[in-house]
């Protein structure tokens, strides 16, 4: 964990009381999940912020890569996807906010 802390730029936090401060707070979210099952979490508290995850991430959520996150197809583009959100602010509003909805509308506690 010291080589990331001393990356310009990356801060590292440890004994987090509340993790959804931290990450509503965040330009983009990532969940580069290589292997696992069911939905997952992270994913789903994003509240609202342009999320990049693995298709592996999404299997458990079926949200629609291009409409409500950005899929990634291997390291190079899941690193351009990132960086799309990056530069482009109205994609990243438009599809933090449909991400937002489809998350509201799929994942209550009277649909599971």
């Amino acid at each position: 964990m010291g080589e990331l802390a001393a990356e310009k730029g990356v801060q590292v936090l440890a004994d987090v009381p509340d993790m959804r401060e931290i990450l509503w707070s965040a330009r983009v979210a990532v969940d580069p999940l290589r292997a696992g099952a069911g939905p997952q979490n992270k994913v789903l508290e994003g509240g609202g912020i342009p999320m990049v995850i693995t298709s592996v991430a999404n299997e458990g959520i079926g949200a629609e890569p291009g409409e409500n996150v950005l899929g990634a197809g291997g390291p190079e583009g899941f690193a351009q996807s990132v960086v799309r959100f990056l530069k482009d602010s109205g994609l990243s509003r438009r599809l933090g906010e449909k991400a937002r909805r489809f998350v509201e509308e799929n994942f209550t506690w009277e649909k599971h």
